[in-house]
């Protein structure tokens, strides 16, 4: 599942609507390499990364970038 979750491709076009959404979005946004990608854990469930970008403007609630 992960794999098809990861690809950007034709074969991830069934299922996962909302995540494909997502890394549609942030990818066309942002660039090809921002966006969406999902692992599976050795020891058992799943990792989610959100790949964003990250603005040097100001310092909000102590987050620096």
């Amino acid at each position: 599942v992960a794999e098809k979750i990861n690809a950007r491709g034709l074969e991830r076009q069934k299922g996962h609507i909302g995540l494909r959404n997502v890394d549609s979005i942030l990818c066309l946004h942002y660039g090809e390499e921002y966006g969406v990608h999902v692992e599976r854990l050795e020891k058992g469930g799943t990792k989610v990364t959100l790949r964003l970008p990250c603005r040097e403007k100001r310092n909000v609630e102590g987050i620096n970038c």
